[in-house]
């Protein structure tokens, strides 16, 4: 019983994390386009919802860097939700990419 209610808990905490973060999430969408691209050292993603929310001057694209360490895993996460045409929420944090112009991802929840 005790595990149940941690897996609840769990779960709402998770249902509702954009809410506690709003500034910095995309809200669940698709991913419409994956853009490797050698110029901005990562790859570019184009989200079916495309906030900005540090006003990023290039905000057409979200910039998957190299530099994030967990680079490999979210963008294996990236490409097969968009396979599957899942939704998928990014959180967004700080701007990168040629002339720090694009919104870079942060981590990912697969919805």
């Amino acid at each position: 019983m005790k595990n149940l209610k941690r897996m609840i808990a769990c779960t709402l905490l998770l249902a509702f994390s954009q809410s506690l973060f709003a500034a910095g999430w995309s809200g669940a969408a698709k991913i419409i386009e994956i853009y490797p691209s050698a110029g901005s050292n990562g790859v570019l993603i184009k989200h079916g919802s495309m906030p900005n929310p540090d006003n990023c001057s290039s905000p057409t694209y979200y910039l998957l860097s190299k530099d994030n360490p967990l680079f490999t895993e979210i963008f294996a996460l990236l490409a097969s939700a968009q396979a599957r045409q899942s939704l998928i929420n990014l959180q967004l944090v700080n701007c990168g990419g040629n002339g720090n112009s694009s919104p870079l991802i942060y981590q990912v929840i697969a919805q």
